[in-house]
């Protein structure tokens, strides 16, 4: 993703905007929070103005900048304005100077579009002709539709069966705090027995709801595949003589079970691991707001570090592959022309012409290997980092009386679940893609208008037996050039 030209002279007018309002708001007297507020909306408002010729310009790369731009602007003002509704004592950001703000919001929005660019659909990207992710996406919602209430059903049941899992963090964290301060044994079997009946309620709850969830997914599954058949069934004789009949068939089983069972799997993990986030974070922030923005401030970097080294091993897999090739070129040509070599006693010259081909693949199989170590090294690093960070920045907080020492352990338990489930959503967000674009075919059937109505409305007055063929011809619609009959 390539930066603009203008980014480096926008920065610098921001910078000026920003020194100009922080002096002009100064001798005003208002609270620290108040003034925050407006130094970001007029900065923000500065800021659009000088951008809007930019964006009206035809061709120009700033197809919709509004987002970043509110993101820089008011994130400042919106985190102290959360921090004080917590009851956070810590301000240092609210009183912090330009020379620490600005490159705070700069970095958090560069991550923002960073994450943004990489995992969310780009409008206004597809080829002519070829139907947007967002419009396939829309009709697969549409074909949802007629059982949205079961899926509202299955919604409650989702978010109860995750809800009933945030227990177990929570009552474990509780459990430790009760075992420190050397409360009595029924305090501590009460919590146990809280903790596995909210857990036997949990399983139950995704016991009904995968249930309702399967038959849901079994009836639209039935329901498609049927309104396809219906489809080509009302398509004129021509449709049935161009196209393949395998290809129709495949159409009307292969394509709609291939979506319907993508759809039925991921749209569960999505739902499932969605609410499951959600009320993730609810409970992080619950137990320590601090704690929480830590953790989402890391994620960003969790996810391009090993995106960014996976970019250098996907291309050099693409050259290994390559190599590979070369090489079955090589033998190929051998074998083929195996009394030609023997003619010529070249046999040796071949071996050694295949065996540097070989050499070739084996060098670019080794630093694959590498890259492959440090690929899962990054992996693995970036989610280490983050739990370190957590427990030296949770261990202040306890220090401070902030936290309790149960309340940190909870906080892990619910950061480590929260990590998982988000790296779950983008490892399959590709087959998300795969579910999408394996539906486009079968809309396409679906959408197909006849070339001629089955049923006319044309009838004469009275049927004469009497018929006549004058300058009639006839030809197959796959060689219309060849006149059957004259």
């Amino acid at each position: 993703m390539a930066l603009p030209a203008f980014l480096l002279p926008l920065a610098v007018l921001d910078v000026a905007i920003s020194w100009v309002l922080s002096g002009a708001l100064q001798p005003w007297g208002m609270g620290p929070l108040l003034q925050l507020w407006l130094w970001g909306v007029m900065r923000l408002a500065v800021l659009s103005v000088c951008l809007w010729p930019l964006v009206r310009l035809k061709g120009s790369r700033l197809a919709e900048p509004w987002p970043a731009l509110a993101t820089c602007c008011l994130l400042l003002p919106t985190y102290n304005s959360l921090a004080q509704a917590t009851g956070s004592p810590h301000t240092e950001l609210l009183h912090a100077p330009l020379t620490t703000r600005l490159p705070l919001t700069y970095l958090a929005t560069a991550l923002g579009l960073v994450v943004a660019h990489r995992f969310l659909p780009q409008t206004g990207a597809h080829t002519p002709g070829q139907t947007p992710a967002t419009a396939s996406i829309s009709r697969l919602l549409s074909c949802l539709r007629p059982d949205l209430r079961r899926f509202l059903l299955v919604a409650v049941f989702v978010i109860l069966s995750s809800a009933g899992e945030m227990a177990v963090p929570y009552y474990s964290g509780r459990l430790t705090d009760r075992v420190k301060s050397g409360e009595r044994e029924t305090a501590f079997t009460s919590t146990i027995l809280t903790m596995a009946a909210f857990s036997i309620g949990s399983a139950v709850m995704e016991f009904i709801c995968d249930c309702t969830y399967n038959r849901t997914m079994t009836r639209v599954h039935t329901r498609i595949q049927g309104s396809v058949f219906r489809s080509v069934l009302h398509q004129d004789i021509k449709f049935f003589d161009t196209v393949h009949t395998g290809e129709i068939t495949s159409r009307v089983t292969a394509d709609t079970n291939t979506m319907s069972e993508s759809l039925t799997e991921q749209l569960s993990l999505l739902m499932w691991y969605l609410t499951r986030a959600a009320c993730l974070l609810l409970f992080m922030f619950s137990q320590s707001p601090r704690l929480s923005l830590c953790t989402l401030v890391f994620i960003p970097f969790i996810i391009i570090l090993p995106e960014f080294v996976a970019q250098f091993y996907q291309g050099l897999t693409a050259e290994v592959q390559t190599s590979l090739a070369k090489a079955n070129d090589v033998a190929t040509e051998t074998m083929s022309a195996m009394r030609t070599v023997r003619s010529f006693a070249n046999e040796e010259g071949e071996s050694a012409r295949y065996e540097q081909r070989l050499e070739a693949t084996y060098s670019l199989a080794k630093m694959e290997a590498v890259l492959y170590s440090v690929y899962t090294w990054t992996s693995s690093l970036s989610g280490l980092l983050l739990k370190v960070c957590v427990l030296c920045y949770g261990g202040l907080l306890v220090a401070e009386g902030n936290v309790t020492s149960g309340g940190l352990v909870s906080f892990i338990l619910y950061q480590m679940q929260f990590t998982s489930a988000i790296e779950t959503l983008l490892r399959f967000y590709p087959q998300v893609k795969k579910a999408v674009g394996a539906s486009e075919k079968v809309f396409e059937y679906m959408d197909l208008p006849p070339a001629l109505a089955l049923q006319g409305a044309l009838a004469p007055a009275t049927l004469g037996a009497h018929i006549q063929f004058r300058n009639v011809t006839f030809a197959y619609p796959n060689q219309p050039d060849v006149d059957v009959l004259k």
